[in-house]
């Protein structure tokens, strides 16, 4: 059946007019391309980005590794850019994290392992420096929100005088991850790393920067409106972080609350103060020294005295008070509770108003409320917009998400496939079902066909065929074949005709 049917579509293609058969091919081949296009697309996997702003030698030996692993994988950016398949991109981190890879572009201590033995003072030294420089970078591009980070070190060899002897210094440049903001007193502890892990690296000779050039670390005793107004806002957000992360957790354990938010603004007084006190005590006094002189006295008894010379200290206290400044001055805090949630929780029988106060009282005592201070608290019952962690279908639409995303693009690619085929058979179906077996010449007071519908009118139809249809094909074959055999073949119907 199936050979019948090719001969058959094989048959009627080669009966077609040339312009026809083009037209047929052209068709046939716009879809088997989009039947492979379709198939690629969907067999395309949900690219991530594995690691970003890499060198290119980091990139290629990091695509060289995946490809020995069989991990698919692709650049992009100007090759800076490593992309995996989203389904091998925690195996294709332990993978290069195994190879060591990507080294930020610094080598660290294999310098020295790779170094000549016989290499002089001056080289070794170089080496242990850039190879120091390479361990440093490796370490600090390992804090939250630093994406690479360059450190530049200068050693001056050390002089026999100890006056002439230089100290080292250090130049750190950091860039940041997109939408990614260094923590406060992170940059101290950066610095705080570098000075420890060189000799001779006092903390104030260290200096950070951004990729932008914006200068980020500040000695203690610099005095510029930068540094002291970065470091009042870090200790500011600190406490604030620090006071509202308090109330946090102590209202998560109440239930019937669902996820409150607290928000603290928080006044600190940034002023120094250093007072001196002197005071004496006349009645602690105290003999210090003492002195004793007799005069002999005459004869007849007079003139004779004696001297008493003491000195005496008073007692005294001196007292030296130095104010550190950061003192919390005045708080304000504000408490947004969900209100569905507390109108949901039958559990509890307590009015609102009631709960609103004992939610109250627990934040002033998290925070160390003082109203001498003037510090203020509002506590507001308020509906939120997102759903509250309590909720238990919370989980299901991010697997329901997973799953479309998973099989999204496969089912697409099967559909658009099986829609392109079947397309492509009712085309084939159309074309072989256009022909007619009373059309054309055989039927009475018709006109001529035209080519187009003569050529249509030969094409035989699917599925099995009457005699007559085959016989009358079979004539038309022999007459294309052996037009000689079929003038005879109408000379002598002819002759017969003319005889009867």
């Amino acid at each position: 059946m199936a050979n019948d049917l090719v001969q058959q579509m094989g048959g009627a293609v080669g009966r077609m007019p040339a312009q026809r058969r083009l037209v047929l091919l052209g068709g046939l081949l716009v879809v088997i391309a989009a039947v492979i296009g379709v198939g690629m697309w969907a067999a395309e996997p949900a690219w991530v980005v594995l690691y970003s702003g890499v060198t290119l030698g980091d990139a290629a030996q990091m695509t060289d590794a995946l490809d020995k692993a069989g991990v698919r994988n692709k650049l992009a950016t100007d090759g800076s850019q490593v992309l995996v398949s989203k389904q091998d991109y925690a195996k294709a981190r332990v993978l290069l994290a195994k190879s060591d890879l990507p080294g930020n572009g610094r080598p660290g201590y294999k310098l020295i392992d790779q170094q000549n033995a016989l290499a002089n003072d001056f080289m070794q030294r170089v080496t242990f420096q850039r190879a120091l420089e390479g361990e440093l970078s490796r370490s600090i591009s390992g804090t939250a929100g630093v994406e690479v980070a360059d450190v530049h070190l200068t050693m001056p060899e050390p002089s026999a005088l100890r006056r002439n002897d230089r100290p080292a210094k250090a130049a750190i440049q950091l860039k940041m991850r997109s939408g990614m903001l260094l923590a406060p007193g992170a940059v101290q502890g950066i610095i705080a790393v570098v000075s420890s892990s060189v000799d001779r690296l006092l903390p104030e000779n260290v200096v950070v920067t951004d990729e932008s050039g914006r200068l980020l670390s500040a000695s203690p005793e610099d005095g510029s409106t930068f540094g002291g107004a970065s470091r009042q806002m870090e200790m500011q957000q600190s406490v604030e972080r620090y006071l509202a992360g308090k109330a946090e957790r102590m209202l998560e354990t109440v239930a019937g609350l669902g996820v409150p938010r607290v928000q603290v603004s928080a006044h600190l007084n940034f002023d120094q103060v250093e007072r001196s006190n002197e005071s004496f005590n006349p009645d602690g006094q105290v003999l210090t020294a003492e002195g004793r002189s007799e005069s002999q006295a005459a004869p007849d008894g007079s003139g004779g005295q004696t001297i008493v010379n003491n000195t005496y200290q008073n007692s005294r206290t001196f007292e030296k008070i130095l104010t550190a400044g950061g003192g919390i001055t005045k708080l304000s805090v504000s408490v947004a509770i969900d209100e569905r949630s507390l109108t949901a929780d039958s559990t509890s029988s307590t009015p609102v108003a009631d709960r609103l106060a004992n939610v109250e009282a627990l934040v002033k005592n998290a925070i160390g409320f003082d109203s001498a201070r003037g510090d203020q608290i509002a506590v507001k019952a308020i509906p939120f917009e997102v759903a509250t962690r309590d909720s238990v279908a919370a989980p299901a639409p991010r697997s329901m998400i997973d799953l479309a995303e998973r099989f999204a693009r496969p089912a697409v690619g099967l559909i658009a496939i099986v829609s392109l085929l079947v397309v492509a058979l009712r085309t084939l179906k159309t074309l072989q079902t256009m022909r007619s077996p009373a059309s054309g010449a055989d039927r009475p007071g018709q006109g001529q066909l035209s080519p187009a519908a003569a050529a249509a009118a030969m094409i035989p139809p699917l599925g099995p065929t009457p005699e007559n249809v085959l016989l009358k094909n079979r004539v038309v074959e022999e007459s294309s074949d052996k037009p000689q055999l079929m003038a005879q073949v109408v000379r002598a119907w002819m002759t017969e005709g003319n005889q009867a």
